[in-house]
């Protein structure tokens, strides 16, 4: 199906700095991060509910049980931040940096504008680890006062030394959901003239559909074909997902048509960035 042309736009982005990595709760698997449900559960716990009990009341819509989270913590999620940091931020987990290959190539390479919806600090901790300068973004201030040159982090959903920039409960989604906040907007911007290549997502994430619909209808059908190429890293092919991404102008792409037959997961993500980077 591919001579590596995919491979070939996305190695000339990156050498012309304009690759934007988007990446997903997919890429913290390697270093074993809680995963949403985890979270939910800590939600539950700290409000004096059985976790199950806790998803069932709202169908296990996390937007919602979030929402109702942070109205009895009085519109803060302060103390769930505190229990995350223990969670996120332990000292396994910061040993398990040092080990990670993909964070070490990531951080070591030269990736000027990295997106990502996780609210963890780990891709920050390896910039830091292997000492190469960075901005992290996730505000407006941010956007305004990083350092030309340095590699750009932007907390896509927020960061949890800002509870305002939070997109975890459903009012701040719907707020999102607008395209007006000042990331969008430097989003909107930087997918104008960037390639962008997803990573450690899936079609389960609401928020990244109605970015990629959005950013997809932003362009007419007259220009479209000079639309940046836009590409997600998917397990393997199927129809059904196939036609909706590219229904959006999303191409996806497996780790075998970069050339790549490493069948772990993890490592796939490691080699992706090695190959473009090389």
């Amino acid at each position: 199906m591919s001579n590596f042309k995919e491979l070939i736009a996305l190695k000339s982005a990156y050498k012309n700095r304009k690759l934007i990595l988007f990446l997903g709760a997919g890429i913290s698997g390697t270093l074993g991060l809680p995963n949403w449900s985890r979270l939910i559960g800590i939600m539950a716990e700290d409000l004096g509910y059985d976790p199950d009990v806790f998803k069932s009341y709202a169908d296990n819509n996390s937007y919602i049980l979030a929402e109702y989270y942070y109205l009895k913590r009085n519109s803060h999620f302060g103390r769930l931040r505190t229990k995350l940091d223990q969670e996120w931020h332990s000292n396994e987990i910061k040993e398990k940096l040092r080990d990670s290959d993909f964070h070490r190539v990531l951080a070591t390479k030269e990736f000027p504008l990295i997106y990502t919806t996780n609210y963890d600090e780990w891709i920050e901790k390896a910039f830091e680890l292997y000492e190469k300068p960075y901005s992290k973004i996730t505000n407006i201030v941010d956007i305004s006062s990083h350092e030309i040159g340095n590699s750009q982090i932007v907390k896509f959903h927020g960061d949890f030394s800002d509870d305002d920039s939070i997109i975890l409960n459903e009012s701040s989604y719907f707020r999102r959901m607008t395209f007006q906040d000042p990331l969008d907007i430097k989003f909107r911007s930087d997918i104008l003239s960037n390639t962008v290549l997803f990573m450690g997502y899936s079609l389960s994430d609401n928020n990244i559909r109605n970015i990629l619909y959005i950013l997809n209808q932003m362009w007419n059908e007259k220009n479209r074909m000079n639309k940046p190429p836009c590409y997600i890293l998917v397990k393997e092919h199927n129809e059904i997902l196939d036609t909706v991404f590219r229904s959006w102008n999303v191409m996806p792409i497996t780790a075998a048509e970069l050339g790549i037959i490493e069948e772990d997961r993890n490592k796939q993500n490691t080699e992706v960035l090695l190959q473009i980077s090389s």
